[in-house]
């Protein structure tokens, strides 16, 4: 399907991501594009909670912070019901909560989107999802230290 004016491709919304993590004027640009997206897949969604969780590490409010983590953690669980086996969707709750601080953080998505990542990642068609998406979720879970040694072995494997 052709992409529409204005429309971002998966990979336009994974590359600008990344792009923004410490960059609050492109996380910006792409909360805007996301947000006008009228029907996004599971995917987009989880990418459009994520950069909202991204805009609350610049806010120099606390209140703001909060409500911009509330606003992502909505978003990235609607993904995860509308797509629960989605292991990109999965990695960007699991990263998001990692680096909130513990007060904010939900234990059981962490610990559920690890074991889902963990239990999938290995069985993966690559003609719908790219090796150096599964390499870069592999990399960030073995340095994110929430792996047991029996995990990071598993892990180490696959690269």
């Amino acid at each position: 399907m052709p992409l529409k004016k204005n429309q971002l491709s998966l990979e336009e919304v994974r590359n600008i991501y990344h792009q923004s993590i410490d960059n609050e004027l492109i996380i910006r640009e792409l909360k805007e594009k996301l947000h006008k997206i009228p029907q996004k897949s599971p995917v987009l969604l989880a990418y459009q909670g994520a950069s909202e969780a991204l805009l609350g590490k610049f806010s120099k409010n606390v209140f703001e912070k909060f409500v911009q983590v509330q606003k992502a953690k909505i978003l990235l669980n609607a993904a995860v019901t509308a797509s629960p086996e989605d292991i990109e969707i999965r990695y960007l709750r699991f990263s998001i909560h990692h680096h909130l601080p513990t007060i904010l953080q939900e234990e059981k998505y962490l610990e559920d989107d690890k074991k889902m990542i963990l239990k999938k990642i290995q069985t993966i068609d690559y003609q719908y999802f790219d090796k150096e998406i599964q390499t870069h979720i592999i990399r960030y879970l073995l340095a994110c230290q929430r792996c047991s040694p029996e995990e990071i072995n598993f892990l180490k494997n696959l690269l």
